[in-house]
């Protein structure tokens, strides 16, 4: 299994979590912290610009927000010790679809994205992506709600650290479905939320540069992630909360190796705000992974989550982050990976419809039971236009570096891509 195709792909199952809160009273004395503060200082990414929003489509209750887009990209993937070094321009077609109820005492959101991926020399590597996934949430009163979702995904690993086998010829393709069901209930003080999540994956097979195909369904797993949260607001602006979740995977395997396991997460974390300006989360605790395979090496680390947000001026904003995680992998008898990493980001409001994106992150993988090492570096700068309320345009550099402890693992990825979206 793969759990970086894992962090990826539950996001879509679980995108609504964070914006499935129910909306704020009219009267600003009722308005909860969270609500309030948007009625202060806010990030440039959080700014509404309604001015340069789409309307999209009313249906009786509900609000449709169909987008189309093109994008030219060129990118070079320079992988040490294989045949497969590319440098071409490739073509993509951008699709999304958003459906969103607007009545107050329920959440349902549909959205549906697609994109194709033609390179112009390489003409064997083409592909297309797709997900959909349904969020709700049903407010029982003014405090409890209920929430779910649904996602189907198929998307294709390009990036320097996704764990393609050596010798594949195009970008390994993942799907995955999963659904999420759970309950929340927000008091003045207390918040306590119990959910539990399936995810499903299963890896196609690859060609091979020298014509055979690489066999990945032993590779196909499922996992059920039952997770608990309670959490304390003593004053405005700090929230205390402690987090405990369970984990049993089920892998498919061979005969070698199969990473059939169970395990558990528990931490505590804090958010507050030092000033207005300054939002911190500071989140700490204890992971470990059991597998079921004898010589597999069980794990047992210490994890744990910073992020700070700082507005420095209206027009500038900085977000700095620190994690350590426990991540799957499917690398030799490996049982796991020990992620560290770190990240900073700089949004710059130029214009008000024009936004500027310069960001960086350094991560360490550390496979447990085996001596390889990776160190992944990413750096990018991008720039989001809003020409008018139909009208996007975007540009982006990405630098992606990976140097393995093990010299056939080094890989650089460089992109630059343009591209153009028009909102209905």
């Amino acid at each position: 299994m793969s759990s970086r195709s894992t962090i990826r792909l539950t996001c879509l199952a679980g995108f609504a979590v964070g914006s499935a809160l129910a909306c704020g009273t009219a009267n600003a004395e009722e308005l909860r912290w969270d609500y309030a503060k948007s009625y202060g200082a806010v990030a440039v990414t959080e700014r509404s610009r309604r001015e340069f929003l789409s309307d999209g489509i009313r249906i009786g209750n509900f609000i449709l927000r169909p987008e189309v887009g093109y994008g030219v990209t060129w990118s070079r993937n320079n992988a040490q010790g294989l045949d497969l070094k590319i440098s071409d321009f490739r073509h993509e077609i951008n699709t999304r679809l958003e459906l969103q109820s607007a009545t107050p005492r329920h959440m349902l959101t549909i959205l549906a994205q697609g994109r194709g991926v033609q390179y112009q020399h390489s003409d064997e590597i083409h592909y297309v992506d797709g997900s959909i996934g349904s969020n709700w949430r049903i407010d029982i009163d003014h405090a409890t709600s209920i929430f779910g979702g649904a996602s189907y995904a198929v998307r294709h690993l390009e990036n320097v650290d996704d764990e393609n086998p050596r010798g594949a010829s195009r970008p390994g393709r993942t799907t995955s479905y999963g659904a999420e069901l759970g309950i929340r209930r927000q008091g003045h003080h207390i918040d306590a939320e119990l959910g539990v999540r399936y995810q499903h994956f299963e890896f196609s097979d690859i060609p091979a540069n020298d014509g055979s195909l690489i066999r990945l369904g032993w590779q196909d797993y499922s996992y059920v992630r039952p997770a608990a949260t309670l959490a304390w607001r003593p004053s405005p602006g700090y929230r205390v909360f402690g987090e405990i979740a369970g984990s049993f995977q089920q892998n498919v395997g061979n005969s070698v190796i199969d990473r059939d396991a169970t395990g558990m997460e528990a931490s505590v974390g804090v958010q507050f705000e030092l000033t207005p300006l300054v939002r911190v989360m500071l989140k700490g605790g204890f992971a470990q992974q059991d597998y079921h395979q004898a010589n597999l090496v069980d794990i047992a680390e210490p994890v744990w989550e910073g992020r700070l947000e700082w507005l420095i001026t209206p027009l500038v904003t900085m977000n700095l982050a620190t994690w350590r995680t426990i991540r799957a992998t499917q690398y030799g008898i490996a049982s796991g990976q020990i992620v560290t990493g770190h990240s900073l980001k700089f949004d710059y409001e130029m214009w008000r419809n024009l936004v500027v994106s310069l960001e960086g992150s350094l991560r360490d993988l550390d496979y447990v039971g085996e001596s390889r090492n990776d160190r992944v570096v990413t750096a990018g700068i991008g720039f989001d236009y809003l020409y008018s309320k139909h009208w996007q345009l975007g540009a982006r550099y990405e630098h992606q570096e990976l140097v393995s402890s093990i010299d056939t693992y080094n890989t650089s990825l460089d992109r630059v891509k343009f591209n153009v979206t028009y909102r209905f």
